[in-house]
């Protein structure tokens, strides 16, 4: 399989993570806690970027109870309602694609973009096939932990969202946007990746992205 030619090891998630909550602190007045909208499934998706990913090593997915484990997906970046993005001590919106909840990568509360990696099955050519044509992206806020949703509680949402699928121009637009498949060896590389995404579409967020840029374990 095709892999970038990438000579750094795993990202150290460590310092994503702590990145991650700086550009959140940087974001909120201490003590203030933002308002969550009241119709969460009815808030904006609007799908900016979609760019397909093959790794030669797969992860699991621990944004669900399930956990399935992830060779192949989409790396997004949608526009959303910035009320909804600001990280919060209570049950955060997530973002889902029919039944699976996107891994999030990003703060995104001052650009109003969210940017995140959606797991899909292969095909026999190992590509993704999950189409986003045909599964509709929404906002839902189940009042539970992203690691105790089981697919039930996904499906759940999903009925409850009523949502539908971006249409195909948008689709096909996003597509473009993002110029193909990326070949890459790991989770963790494909995390590093994301910061270009997340500097083109969120560029406030200077920190978060340095964390994914740090150096990696040998």
């Amino acid at each position: 399989m095709k892999t970038r030619n990438l000579s750094i090891a795993l990202l150290i998630s460590v310092a994503s993570g702590a990145a991650l909550a700086a550009a959140a602190s940087a974001v909120q007045t201490p003590g203030v806690e933002a308002p969550m909208p009241s119709q969460v499934s009815q808030s904006e998706v609007r799908l900016l970027f979609v760019q397909p990913f093959v790794l030669d090593e797969s992860y699991r997915h621990a944004w669900r109870a399930d956990q399935p484990q992830v060779s192949a997906g989409y790396l997004v970046a949608v526009s959303a309602d910035a009320e909804l993005l600001p990280p919060r001590q209570v049950h955060n919106a997530l973002l889902f694609a029919g039944e699976m909840p996107l891994e999030r990568l990003n703060d995104g509360s001052q650009s109003g973009i969210y940017v995140g990696l959606l797991p899909s099955p292969q095909g026999a050519d190992g590509e993704p096939t999950l189409d986003l044509r045909e599964t509709p992206l929404f906002w839902a806020k189940p009042e539970i932990l992203p690691e105790s949703l089981t697919p039930d509680d996904a499906r759940s949402a999903a009925r409850d969202a009523n949502a539908v699928a971006q249409s195909a121009a948008t689709v096909d637009g996003a597509l473009a946007e993002a110029g193909g498949t990326v070949y890459l060896s790991t989770h963790g590389m494909l995390r590093r990746y994301a910061a270009d995404v997340i500097e083109r579409y969120s560029p406030l967020e200077a920190d978060l992205v340095s964390g994914l840029r740090a150096p990696m374990l040998q």
